[in-house]
Order: C-alpha cells, then sequence, then structure tokens
C-alpha cells in the first residue's frame, strides 16, 4: 500500500505544523470525514510510542485522510503571542485545523480523536464545533460510581482480607463513598505518576451530562477506550455513570484489562488501532 504523507504549516495567530496521511486515489471515498489526531500530554505530534503514527497509516489505508498536528507551543509549532487563555487557544488552533483542511480537502467532517489531555480538549471542540461528527476519547471523562469504589477498595485492601468481613469497615466504606457520590458537582486533579506528570482536572459531572446530551442530539458518534484503573476501572462505569443520557447507538465503551494509559505494549496498541478502525468503517464507512 502506497502511503501519501504531506507536511503542511498553517494558521493566522501563530504557525502551526502538521503531517497529512492521505488515503490513495483509489481508496479516497467521497464524503468520509477527515481524522483529527489532538496532542496527547505534552507529546508531540507522533504521539505515545508513535500511536498516532501507526493510527494515521492504518486508518488512510482504509480511505480516510488523517491529520496529525502540533498545538501552538508543541512539537514544532509556535507560541501564539495573544493573551487569551489556554483553552480558547488549543480550541482556536483546532479549529484553524478545519478551516485548512476544509479549504485544501473540500471536506466539512471531522472525527477527532485525543488521549490524556486530547481527550479533554476532543470534548471541549466535540461540544462547541457542529463540523465534529465523531470523537474518540481515549481515558477520557469519566466519574466514579459506586462500583468504582467497591473495585478500588477491595483491590487497595486486598492484603487486609478480614477487613472484608468486618461490618464496622464497610459501614465506614459505604458512608465515605455515599459522601462523594451524592455531591452536586464532582471535580477531582487526575494524576498518574506511573507514566508521565499528567494532571488534569475533571468539570462537574451535570455539565458534562448537559454536554454529552448535546452531542446524542446533534447525532454525534462516539467512542470511548478506557485503560485499566487509570480513571476507570470497569467496563460499565462509564455508561453507569450517565443513566439519564439515552445515547441510543451511538455510543460504544471499550475497557481494555491490564493494559496501560499509553500503550507501550505493542499488542495492546493493535487491539486499540483495531477497534477504532472497525468503529470508522461500522459508523463512517457507507457500504
Amino acid at each position: 500500500m502506497m502511503i501519501m504523507e504531506h507536511a503542511y504549516a498553517f494558521g493566522s495567530s501563530a504557525q502551526l505544523v502538521g503531517i497529512l496521511t492521505d488515503a490513495t486515489p483509489s481508496l479516497s471515498s467521497k464524503g468520509l470525514p477527515i481524522i483529527l489526531l489532538l496532542n496527547a500530554g505534552l507529546k508531540h505530534r507522533v504521539g505515545p510510542f508513535r500511536l498516532h503514527v501507526d493510527l494515521a497509516r492504518e486508518l488512510s489505508g482504509l480511505g480516510f485522510p488523517v491529520f496529525r498536528f502540533d498545538l501552538s507551543g508543541m512539537g514544532d509549532s509556535n507560541n501564539h503571542k495573544d493573551k487569551r487563555s489556554r483553552e480558547e487557544q488549543i480550541l482556536s488552533d483546532i479549529q484553524e485545523a478545519m478551516d485548512f483542511l476544509s479549504s485544501r480537502k473540500g471536506i466539512h467532517n471531522f472525527v477527532v480523536m485525543g488521549l490524556c489531555t486530547g481527550a479533554d480538549n476532543a470534548h471541549k471542540i466535540s461540544v462547541r464545533d457542529k463540523r465534529i461528527s465523531g470523537a474518540v476519547f481515549l481515558d477520557g471523562y469519566c466519574y466514579p460510581t459506586a462500583g468504582f469504589y467497591l473495585r478500588k477498595y477491595i483491590s487497595g485492601n486486598f492484603r487486609y482480607v478480614p477487613k472484608l468481613f468486618n461490618p464496622v469497615a464497610w459501614w465506614r466504606f459505604i458512608k465515605k463513598i455515599s459522601i462523594k457520590l451524592t455531591s452536586d458537582t464532582y471535580a477531582t486533579s487526575v494524576h498518574d505518576k506511573r507514566e508521565e506528570n499528567y494532571y488534569w482536572t475533571l468539570p462537574p459531572k451535570q455539565k458534562t451530562e448537559t454536554e454529552l446530551k448535546l452531542l446524542v442530539a446533534r447525532g454525534v458518534r462516539l467512542l470511548y477506550v478506557f485503560s485499566d484503573g487509570f480513571i476507570s476501572n470497569y467496563k460499565d462505569q462509564f455508561v453507569t455513570s450517565f443513566k439519564d443520557v439515552d445515547f441510543g447507538n451511538q455510543i460504544q465503551v471499550e475497557f481494555f484489562r491490564d493494559s496501560k494509559h499509553l500503550y507501550p505494549i505493542i499488542a495492546d496498541r493493535k487491539r486499540l488501532i483495531g477497534v477504532i478502525s472497525d468503529w470508522l468503517q461500522t459508523n463512517f464507512l457507507k457500504t
């Protein structure tokens, strides 16, 4: 298979740099969305362990154009010199990438994909811009449930099995999670020292729920993939935490037990790419 990749510089406020991996003419299908790969944390556009390179080349083989680019101040992209908030700069960067690609390719339909802070940014741009028709979130927003705390508690106290049969210990546990689950808002800083210095803050759950309902109403297709224990510790946690959202057939949730947050293991990375490829074909390739 021939791979066609071209580097571009674009952007009005700051020069941004990206690589377009384009489908060969024989595979190109008019109407397919362009896939946008967002920076994961502070990693540049190749992605952790070259995940974005592998994804771009695999997905282009299915007929999807794929654009992996550096947000301002990352990789080869310059900093903005204005005084906008960092969030506004990032969302503007993504929209400028879409504007640039639309002018070159004549396509106004996008699927955005991100891991870590990339998932955070993917959610925000999906809410803001109606050109987004699909989104892939790798360890994206997910909120604790009773099941999450139960699994965490049992795992954390495995060496202290007698506690599991202690009614006082269970009463303290139930009281603790009841306070957390009945809180009107939930916002926490997520940090994983095992793999990188990575912080982000979950927005209040009610805000996320409102935005998810908006995305569903717009017909946006959603794929959530969670690695084991980073922010989710069982497959149904995401859907359970949003029982009031009627996702219909617009959502797919995957849980990779024993996988690492950045997918350093080749077998896990191949499995992830396979799930994303199948999801894109199911939802966007016309048969």
